[in-house]
């Protein structure tokens, strides 16, 4: 989708009463995770609901970040971190993981952050604590695009969390009333 398509999609979707076009493109709205689609809504319900959804998501983040961070708190008798992870570093007001090998810092994009060390053998213990954040929800892509990568030539996934989700009931329609 181009970069104004999701929330135009988004709006187009709801007076259409789909589900499956709204799920879709609600993922697409709150995905980017540093610059979230869903802020350029005009339509202030359909704004607050993507703004719960993100915080949902932000949540979900924070939450491993939090387990990541007190597993890698963890040592053993002699000292050393029981499930080494690449270092993060907080300052500035924002994240940074750590290049060991040559002790400089690079912000971090947190879906291609969690990706990368899901991908980690060695870091298979992830997907027990991922919250669910990694999963792909995309029902009408079809390209097997994964959480904080992309897939050439089709879309530049690597700043999304593509794990978007909404219940029935909090649908902005009722999708039991037929609408003939």
């Amino acid at each position: 989708m181009k970069a104004s398509a999701p929330t135009q999609v988004f709006t187009l979707a709801t007076k259409l009463r789909n589900a499956l076009l709204f799920r879709e493109a609600l993922i697409w709205v709150v995905g980017n995770y540093e610059e979230p689609a869903f802020r350029k809504l005009k339509d202030p319900k359909l704004s607050m609901l993507a703004e719960y959804v993100y915080g949902r998501i932000a949540i979900d983040v924070a939450l491993v970040t939090s387990k990541l961070l007190i597993i890698n708190s963890q040592k053993d008798q002699n000292g050393y971190s029981l499930k080494p992870i690449r270092r993060l570093v907080f300052a500035d007001g924002g994240a940074y993981h750590c290049d060991d090998d040559i002790d400089e810092y690079f912000p971090i994009c947190f879906p291609q952050y969690f990706r990368k060390l899901l991908d980690d053998p060695d870091m298979m213990y992830l997907n027990e604590l991922s919250n669910g954040i990694l999963e792909n929800r995309l029902r009408l892509s079809g390209t097997g695009l994964r959480t904080g990568e992309s897939v050439k030539d089709v879309v530049a996934a690597e700043e999304y969390f593509l794990c978007a989700t909404i219940p029935d009931e909090l649908l902005p329609w009722d999708p039991n009333e037929v609408d003939w």
